[in-house]
């Protein structure tokens, strides 16, 4: 049986706030307007653009797109708080992955859920000044993450998508206990430095 495990949107900008345990500086909501449509991605140059909600489609639009642009070198996620399918997501970063592709997070870019599945595939990640990252637990036909035991065989894919991107082995914990699916939890630079989601992927 196949599970497809999905990630809610929740587009209210209000509802996306976190405190930030153990930092000095919560971090609020984001300040740019998140994108509701559907994922648009495009290329110019050397970089592929992705902007809006993750579809299953976007995978192959993303292939598509990277197959047909062998000078791209860098993907950048401009506003990309979500997905309808987290398998896409995945699919996605370890094509990036793969590729050894760089992500980017513009200045006041958003990345968030399956977006943050997504800028993880990076070989190199950057991120630029007041960019945000986030994450929490995901939800597949009302069975939430965050309420499962650790032993749950419903985590491995995720587990599993983490260490094929090189992040520590806490991380998966880390995001699926840090905030439930209706919100989520805002990055602090002390998170972002411990779990290395900018730098360059471990081996």
């Amino acid at each position: 049986m196949v599970i497809r495990l999905k990630y809610p949107i929740y587009f209210t900008v209000l509802l996306f706030f976190s405190v930030a345990c153990g930092d000095s500086n919560p971090v609020t909501s984001p300040q740019v307007p998140l994108v509701t449509e559907t994922a648009t991605i495009s290329a110019s140059g050397t970089q592929i653009t992705i902007r809006g909600v993750i579809q299953t489609g976007s995978l192959s639009t993303f292939n598509t797109i990277l197959n047909a642009n062998s000078a791209v070198t860098t993907v950048v996620l401009e506003n990309v708080p979500g997905t309808d399918d987290t398998q896409a997501s995945f699919g996605i970063g370890r094509r990036i992955k793969a590729e050894g592709l760089r992500t980017h997070i513009p200045a006041d870019g958003v990345v968030a859920s399956g977006g943050t599945d997504i800028f993880v595939g990076g070989v190199v990640r950057t991120a630029g000044e007041g960019a945000y990252i986030g994450v929490h637990s995901w939800i597949s036909d009302g069975t939430r993450g965050i309420d499962l035991p650790n032993s749950s065989l419903l985590h491995q894919p995720f587990i599993t998508y983490y260490q094929e991107m090189g992040l520590p082995s806490d991380f998966y914990w880390f995001a699926v206990r840090s905030a439930s699916p209706a919100i989520v939890h805002w990055m602090t630079d002390t998170e972002i430095t411990q779990f290395n989601i900018i730098g360059t992927q471990a081996s």
